[in-house]
């Protein structure tokens, strides 16, 4: 399968140079991070080869589905209120084909790209007769999806190589008068952010003017926006043909995401506590930890797993075993027997892991407390 790699913008480095017209912002063990000062892009270095990007977003795209698969029917709101009289939708990173079967549903043509098996494979099930095709955009993409009404891109833009390169391949493609929609993190909304807008497949960090100027150099214009799904996420609507010239605002980029760090730091240290806590007061603790937040809190050294009686997340069983990417596994009737409480680090999976743990101490006929490893104790 071909790789969507396209070569950066200058200054952005996407192909492993130095990022030679980037200041540092902060080091750690996601990498490196800069801001670009052509463009108040903040961006990380170095990025992941063609070989490793690839076989990682195979398996993110699979949780990624799992997790917004309730979304078409707010997704496709936002399609209706920026582009009202549209006909055809190319969605890139369509997963399961949520938004795609409501959409044909409400009338519209319908493409997709998926570069997960296992999602498309769910898509293309929902969809038998969907134009749907595994790869990356736009690399990947047929010759046949041109003069699209709009093409949408869901928390898509942020996990690319050259998000320059993603913009203007998709202005191309686009009819007159097409509708581009995109949602992506927003520095300008991370105050309200503890967990996961630094997780380490997010290559890009975005705020309203450096996504203005990569689309003014595409040709694009930002023509609407709304808040996002995600309490730090915004929704954006562009076009060709709208003079709109933006200029670079690299400090207010930069101040935002320090004042991000510094508000990660405290949520760490909280965590960090909350751990400690449940450790003194419970006498065999499990942990079950899915996504960004638990992958953050691992890399920054915050989870101690050699102290908690079994660690279980999307990659391990409860033996330690290495479970199929982007599976996420089932905590199991042995956790009510070998554990007195289990701490779920997963805001996405909080309710649906209680219940579980409720039904397993009720046909125990044992308690079993829940600690939330990101929030309250119940």
């Amino acid at each position: 399968m071909a790789q969507d790699c396209p070569r950066p913008s200058p200054g952005i480095p996407g192909d492993g140079r130095a990022p030679e017209a980037g200041d540092l912002l902060h080091s750690g063990p996601e990498g490196d991070y800069y801001i670009d000062r052509g463009s108040g892009l903040v961006f990380r270095h170095p990025l992941p080869g063609a070989d490793g990007y690839s076989e990682r977003s195979r398996a993110d795209r699979g949780v990624v589905g799992q997790r917004l698969e309730s979304l078409g029917a707010t997704r496709l709101a936002w399609i209706r209120q920026f582009a009202p009289g549209a006909h055809s939708l190319l969605e890139v990173g369509c997963a399961e084909g949520d938004l795609l079967l409501q959409a044909r549903a409400g009338g519209l043509r319908v493409a997709g790209m998926e570069p997960s098996g296992p999602a498309l494979a769910e898509a293309c099930r929902r969809i038998p007769d969907g134009d749907l095709v595994r790869g990356f955009f736009p690399a990947d993409a047929p010759d046949r999806w041109r003069d699209l009404d709009v093409i949408a891109a869901f928390l898509v833009l942020e996990h690319v190589p050259s998000p320059a390169g993603f913009l203007a391949a998709a202005a191309a493609r686009l009819a007159p008068g097409g509708t581009l929609v995109v949602e992506v993190p927003d520095l300008s909304r991370y105050d309200r952010a503890d967990v996961g807008a630094l997780c380490d497949d997010h290559l890009f960090h975005f705020d309203p003017v450096s996504l203005g100027v990569l689309a003014g150099g595409a040709g694009l214009a930002i023509v609407g926006q709304a808040p996002g799904a995600i309490p730090y996420s915004t929704v954006f609507a562009m076009r060709a043909g709208v003079r709109d010239r933006v200029a670079p605002r690299p400090e207010q980029a930069a101040a935002a995401f320090r004042a991000y760090l510094v508000r990660r730091r405290h949520w760490l240290d909280r965590c960090r506590a909350r751990i400690d806590s449940a450790l003194a007061a419970h006498g065999r603790v499990g942990a079950y930890g899915l996504g960004e937040a638990w992958r953050l809190l691992v890399a920054a050294g915050v989870v101690p797993t050699g102290r908690f009686h079994v660690a279980l997340d999307d990659r391990k069983d409860w033996d330690g075993r290495e479970v199929a990417p982007g599976l996420r596994c089932a905590l199991p009737e042995q956790a009510v027997r070998e554990l007195d409480c289990v701490m779920i680090f997963s805001s996405v999976y909080l309710e649906s892991m209680r219940r579980r743990v409720d039904e397993l101490a009720t046909a125990a006929g044992r308690p079993m407390a829940v600690v939330d490893g990101i929030g309250e104790e119940s």
